[in-house]
């Protein structure tokens, strides 16, 4: 795309798809977060027969082990594509293509399309160590789809995160990237781990336990978890959809919101030069 050209929402997918097929520092990337699910595979595998493990509801689950590691991975790879602590080789900067928008809300659904490709990307390589966990767990494949539809809900309210980062601190300078450096770390940490104790149902660690895991952990000493009826999984789900849900609605209008004065301060400064 030339310098001078308008931006459109089509260029930023279509430049993401060349850098990810070209870019091998991404693609180590990738590898490494795949290593890492591959690890807490190996660890929470269970030891004994398949029968056993199917059968034992409080023993090691890989699969949630795997989920929980793809959850945070997923969660902070987005955080740091959307301030561009992770950015593509020759990828043009969000903020020029805010100032060459003919529409703001069409560049926004293009640049979280560009994103969620990555992360699609992400997941076909993590795809078969996730198949494996499945494998030799006891969960459902409607509830092992909720966790992967939690991901993706929490990946885009993360991306967002950290592009409203991005257009509020200036990176024009050493401090400015300092500061966003230290505040991606400070977000991602307060952002995901407290929210178990301060508001549960926006947890998603603790929606991948009430999903892969109802009524495991959670059970009455001495009662066969097995045995009575599962809390339903219905309501996890929709109480975490919703908090996630409202919360990507809000950022997104706050994107726009900033992204709009930006792309404003732009004209006005060319008109005034």
């Amino acid at each position: 795309m030339s310098p001078g050209s308008p931006a459109r929402a089509e260029s930023l997918f279509l430049e993401r798809w060349r850098a990810l097929k070209s870019n091998r520092s991404v693609q180590g990337i990738y590898l490494v977060y795949l290593l890492v699910q591959a690890a807490a595979l190996v660890i929470w595998w269970p030891k004994g027969t398949l029968t056993d493990a199917l059968a034992e509801h409080d023993g090691p689950d890989p699969l949630l082990a795997v989920l929980v590691v793809h959850g945070v991975s997923t969660a902070y790879c987005s955080l740091r594509l959307g301030a561009e602590d992770l950015a593509f080789p020759d990828q043009s900067a969000l903020l020029e293509h805010i100032q060459r928008a003919r529409s703001l809300a069409r560049l926004l659904l293009g640049w979280l399309a560009a994103h969620l490709l990555s992360l699609s990307i992400f997941f076909l390589w993590a795809l078969p160590v996730q198949l494996a966990a499945f494998s030799v767990s006891s969960a459902s494949r409607e509830a092992y789809l909720g966790c992967l539809g939690a991901a993706a809900l929490g990946a885009t309210f993360f991306v967002l995160v950290g592009g409203l980062l991005r257009l509020t601190l200036s990176p024009a300078s050493v401090e400015g990237e300092a500061q966003r450096f230290v505040a991606l770390r400070v977000l991602f940490f307060f952002l995901y781990f407290p929210v178990f104790y301060v508001y549960e149902p926006a947890s998603q660690i603790a929606l991948f336990f009430a999903l892969l895991r109802p009524g495991g952990s959670s059970a009455e000493p001495g009662l066969d978890p097995g045995a009575g009826p599962a809390p339903p999984e219905g309501p996890a789900l929709i109480h975490f959809a919703a908090a996630y849900g409202i919360g990507t609605l809000v950022l997104a209008a706050a994107w726009i919101v900033r992204a709009r004065r930006l792309h404003r301060s732009h004209r006005f400064r060319d008109q005034a030069v």
